[in-house]
């Protein structure tokens, strides 16, 4: 089912920096390699090439994600703006994704990220 996220190496912005268990399992199940880590990090990860993709918390600071969001648009990179798990009931009136270990939700992401490949 998340046939579109193995191979890919994927970069996980959290404001936090934590991703749970559960999704990191599902992610490694899928055959994705990733790197975890909060805006400042992340900043310095983007200057290593090869990332596929990324998803950034949108509980980022405005400023981090829209200067990553920007750097990610000059390398060419998909990106989608997520809900981290540990923000549950939260309401958006914006297409955002929920970074889970539901597979479903994992496979909106991939099918955004990738979608040539999801047809």
């Amino acid at each position: 089912m998340l046939e579109g996220l193995a191979g890919r190496r994927l970069l996980i912005l959290l404001d936090n920096g934590l991703l749970d268990d559960a999704t990191r399992r599902v992610l490694e199940a899928a055959g994705s390699e990733f790197e975890v880590a909060t805006g400042d990090r992340g900043r310095t990860l983007l200057k290593e090439p090869g990332f596929s993709g990324a998803i950034i918390d949108i509980d980022i600071e405005a400023s981090i994600a829209v200067s990553l969001a920007e750097k990610l648009e000059k390398k060419s990179i998909p990106f989608v703006f997520a809900l981290n798990e540990g923000a549950p009931g939260r309401a958006c009136r914006f297409s955002i994704y929920r970074l889970c270990p539901e597979p479903a939700e994992l496979e909106a992401i991939s099918n955004r990220l990738f979608p040539s490949e999801s047809q």
